[in-house]
């Protein structure tokens, strides 16, 4: 991990260590405990994150989020980076995630304001007032699953706080650690989880964010 840092200090100045001790490993006291890395770029927007035959890309903050083009071109300069310097062959789990968050006006505002009722998303729970949550996992096959999570993010009790649309998109399959195989795996996964997002906006939501998008 130190060596992988020196590689990217330029743009990564800032680096945030910490051990993790997996449950099955807790009768290995510290001994049994790995290593993490957090690296944030100077734009204070991307993040690279490794830890024990790990290795993943984040962006914090929906603001930061330059769109599609822009995070696929961050995949592939960070993960030939990491591919080059740890000498990876092979992949054995590539994962995708959105969390998108909307700024709720009222605290029994039901998600049904935002969202429509979709395959992962039930008709009940749009009329949920309070505090909600729906969790949907599914699995198309042995190497594919799709996490679909709706709920409300809040930062003090009494504070509104934001829906959250949380959308998790997995391939659990050997896959070769070239960067063309990678991000094609990476692009079918991101076409995936827009087609779900896409159908589970009401005018609303919808109208919201063409008004972010205007000049």
């Amino acid at each position: 991990m130190r060596q992988f840092h020196k590689r990217i200090a330029l743009d990564y100045p800032t680096v945030e260590r910490s051990l993790e001790l997996p449950i099955e490993d807790l009768a290995a006291g510290p001994s049994g405990a790995k290593e993490k890395a957090t690296y944030q770029h100077r734009d204070d927007a991307r993040q690279l994150k490794m830890g024990d035959g790990t290795f993943s890309m984040h962006v914090v903050g929906e603001a930061k989020y330059e769109g599609w083009p822009w995070f696929k071109a961050f995949m592939d300069e960070s993960w030939a980076q990491a591919r080059e310097e740890l000498k990876i062959e092979a992949v054995q789990r590539v994962g995708l995630r959105y969390i998108n968050r909307v700024p709720r006006a009222a605290r029994d505002e039901p998600p049904g304001r935002w969202l429509k009722e979709t395959g992962y998303i039930a008709r009940d729970f749009l009329k949920s007032r309070g505090r909600f949550l729906s969790r949907v996992e599914c699995r198309s096959d042995d190497h594919n699953a799709t996490i679909v999570t709706a709920g409300i993010n809040q930062t003090v009790p009494d504070d509104p706080g934001a829906l959250v649309l949380d959308i998790d998109r997995i391939r659990e399959a050997e896959t070769p650690a070239d960067g063309t195989a990678v991000l094609a795996v990476a692009e079918a996964l991101h076409e995936d989880i827009w087609s779900i997002f896409r159908e589970a906006l009401g005018d609303e939501y919808l109208g919201l964010l063409n008004r972010r998008s205007s000049p």
